[in-house]
């Protein structure tokens, strides 16, 4: 089955507040978004990447930031919406038509590995839609108010959701455009497949496989590559 895997990179980074976009620090001397788009590159059963970007960046990607990577002739480079949302649906609509399974990986996380994509793949391939997750390792309070605890959630229920997540490539697509046709806007994708009354299968994450949103997050990137360059866990 051919799996198109589309890695949603066309952020604008301001929560980061570094004068830089996410996708673009350098963590140990690369940037974020190079290692992701190195390991699906490579992996076999990735038949293509579309690489959505931000308006404007294609030069900064195909002159810079791929020029040296292995396997760059399976990207499609699109540009981005105005939410991760509508930048996913346009990677949809650039997918290649023999597409079957979808994969929709963060660029902001770079320490996504290849067992942790094929088991994503395999799930979906099965239950037609999965996510990547961690348990919960903390108690968590629920509060209407912000001020006062009001529940609190059994932990042994709750995930973390991360990417990657894949999907039936006809579900992904159908589910996009009810939420478009209704105005609706979920967090990720298969918060869309969900409204659609599906099930979304749950494979095994990592605790380490980080999503960059605040500038606290990069000395722990770095502590991560660092760890991974040298063969350590």
């Amino acid at each position: 089955m051919s799996v198109t895997a589309i890695v949603a990179a066309a952020g604008s980074g301001t929560r980061m507040g570094m004068g830089e976009k996410k996708q673009y620090i350098e963590i140990c001397g690369k940037p974020v978004i190079a290692y992701s788009i190195e390991v699906l590159l490579k992996m076999d059963e990735i038949a293509s990447v579309v690489l959505v970007i931000p308006d404007g960046d294609r030069m900064r990607f195909e002159n810079d930031l791929l020029n040296n990577i292995s396997g760059k002739e399976k990207i499609i480079i699109v540009n981005g919406g105005a939410s991760r949302q509508e930048s996913v649906a346009r990677g949809i609509f650039a997918a290649p038509a023999e597409t079957e399974t979808l994969l929709v990986h963060d660029g902001a996380r770079p320490f996504v590995t290849e067992e942790m994509i094929s088991e994503c793949i395999q799930k979906a391939k099965i239950h037609g839609a999965c996510s990547a997750a961690v348990p919960v390792k903390e108690t968590i309070k629920y509060s209407s108010d912000g001020l006062t605890v009001d529940s609190t959630p059994e932990r042994g229920c709750l995930f973390i959701i991360q990417t990657p997540q894949a999907f039936d490539f006809a579900l992904i697509k159908k589910a996009h455009e009810k939420a478009e046709a209704e105005g609706f806007e979920g967090t990720d994708d298969a918060m869309l497949v969900e409204a659609l009354g599906e099930k979304v299968a749950l494979s095994k994450g990592a605790y380490g496989n980080i999503k960059l949103t605040s500038p606290e997050d990069v000395p722990f990137a770095e502590i991560l590559a660092g760890r991974q360059k040298g063969g350590g866990e």
